[in-house]
């Protein structure tokens, strides 16, 4: 039986696919890479974003990976001028997971040799 965080992980693909017809006319493309974890979810925060939960941020991490490698192929080509890490808190990750995100970006996309990376403390 698959967890709600399996389920909506699986999910997200679908909402990129429509985006991609869109694909022919783009010269370049920013990434937002979404980690929604935060110490706490404030009150007043309207982004998706949930209290840390280690187990769960590593099935997460797992999903992202998978969907990164996914839509390579389907964007070859595409310079990427700018990567932006936000959430939640991407820093809560560990900095392996972090790193692993990044290191699979780099090898699936063609990073500008200005790329700007920002990621949200």
């Amino acid at each position: 039986m698959k967890s709600n965080l399996q389920c909506k992980i699986e999910s997200i693909g679908d909402n990129l696919e429509p985006l991609l017809f869109f694909n022919h006319i783009m010269n370049s493309l920013g990434l937002y890479i979404h980690i929604p974890y935060c110490l706490h979810k404030c009150g007043y925060c309207d982004f998706n974003s949930h209290p840390e939960n280690r187990e769960e941020s590593e099935v997460y991490v797992s999903a992202l990976l998978s969907e990164i490698e996914h839509y390579a192929p389907k964007l070859a080509g595409k310079t990427v001028p700018t990567v932006f890490f936000g959430g939640g808190t991407p820093t809560l990750l560990p900095p392996a997971s972090l790193d692993k995100i990044l290191g699979k970006v780099k090898n699936h996309y063609n990073l500008s040799k200005d790329c700007e990376i920002t990621i949200e403390a």
